[in-house]
């Protein structure tokens, strides 16, 4: 597939329309998942397992994804995943033992994993020179937003109104809308063989120590990943200390609505920005700003002080993951790092990121207080992320330094 010409919306309408509909079914589900089981009288240590089998399994399965992936095969590779995942939430209905929802969460979790990971590997190969890659990663990032945004806000009303069957169908669904798209999708020219030249591209896994001499991808890894454990500081302990600081649930749930739609509008737009401010400068910038946000909540007491925070809190979450995706395109060479192995490690990063964050969050929180949570992790992953670039930065001037004579 050569695609040089044209808007990113129109080229690659049908590959947004996989990633938005994946989306909105896993956030459909998510939203719903745990208040069905209560209904179903699991406790909620069960719950709490239950909750983490899909994130781990995702995570499991972002690297052999990676592996499996070549361009040519990106299309079953999807169909196959998506239906797995259509079929394992159409079932969950009629589970009746902890063991069944675990094994359809685990199933279902792998599949996310895998069509994800697949997915953005297959949109990277479809990037050829003439297209405007940083405006198309944009709406990408978008795609991902706005599907989990629909998913959300679609789960509620149909649980509350029409019931956990008929919202479990509806995702299922949605995963069987991103078959029909993936069926859909044009085939991708596989790139030269000099560009799979990568030893993990062609799946040895003895060189996967070479990946951490590779400058771009680490750096893409980490921002990957203190990107996530930051959105997920406001996003897991937001409700709590909305309620905290005297907000009713439903005023916290406006100021969830607000951030979602800033996501989205936001990545949309950052494409642009990355490209005429530069990629680096803007990641840079952009997640100091974020952590300047989470440390503001700590002093937020009213509705209106914690929506503008969040607002802004969630502008710069959007804007560092595409100026993130943008680098992922440019920054990284084919010839190392396979597209399907760069994609499983930037999504396993984020899935780390997801899962580290509400754990360390909570123990801060449970010791200190949640404002002193706030306060501390965001300067801890800015230090973080500033010692790793300086020593990179260190590393390369080393790397390019002559060697004396001997």
């Amino acid at each position: 597939m050569t695609t040089s010409a044209g808007s990113p919306l129109r080229l690659f309408a049908r590959a947004y329309l996989v990633v938005a509909a994946t989306t909105a079914a896993d956030g459909l589900i998510a939203l719903l998942f745990a208040p069905y089981l209560a209904t179903r009288a699991i406790s909620l240590d069960l719950i709490g397992l239950l909750l983490a089998a899909h994130g781990l399994a995702a995570l499991a399965s972002r690297l052999p994804a990676g592996l499996l992936y070549r361009p040519q095969r990106a299309r079953r590779l999807l169909v196959a995943a998506l239906g797995v995942a259509s079929v394992a939430a159409g079932l969950l209905p009629q589970a009746d033992h902890p063991l069944a929802f675990a094994m359809l969460r685990l199933a279902s979790g792998a599949a996310f994993g895998v069509a994800t990971t697949t997915s953005m590997a297959r949109f990277m190969d479809t990037l050829s020179p003439g297209v405007d890659r940083p405006r198309a990663m944009g709406y990408y990032s978008a795609s991902l937003a706005l599907g989990l945004t629909f998913g959300n806000g679609l789960a509620g009303f149909l649980g509350q109104y029409l019931g956990y069957t008929v919202a479990f169908h509806t995702a299922a669904g949605f995963y069987a809308v991103g078959v029909l798209a993936a069926l859909a999708l044009p085939p991708v020219r596989a790139p030269a063989p000099a560009t799979r030249t990568g030893a993990l591209s062609r799946g040895r896994l003895a060189s996967l120590a070479a990946l951490a001499r590779d400058p771009a991808l680490v750096t893409i890894v980490l921002s990957a990943f203190l990107g996530a454990f930051m959105q997920m500081i406001s996003g897991g302990f937001l409700p709590l200390y909305g309620l905290s600081i005297g907000l009713t649930l439903s005023e916290v749930g406006l100021v969830r609505v607000g951030t979602a739609l800033t996501n989205v509008v936001a990545r949309s737009g950052a494409g642009v920005l990355a490209q005429r401010a530069g990629r680096r400068r803007v990641q840079h910038i952009g997640i100091v700003l974020q952590a300047l946000g989470l440390m503001t909540l700590s002093v937020c007491g009213s509705l209106w002080t914690l929506a503008l925070t969040m607002l802004w809190v969630a502008a710069w979450r959007a804007i560092v993951l595409v100026a993130n995706t943008v680098g992922l395109t440019e920054d990284v060479d084919e010839r190392r790092v396979g597209r399907g192995v760069a994609a499983g490690l930037f999504n396993a990063a984020i899935d780390l990121g997801n899962l580290a964050s509400p754990a360390l969050g909570g123990y801060v929180a449970e010791q200190y207080g949640l404002a002193t949570m706030f306060r501390s992790l965001p300067v801890l992953v800015v230090t973080l992320y500033a010692v790793v670039h300086l020593g990179l930065a260190w590393w390369g001037r080393q790397a390019a330094r002559p060697r004396p004579a001997t």
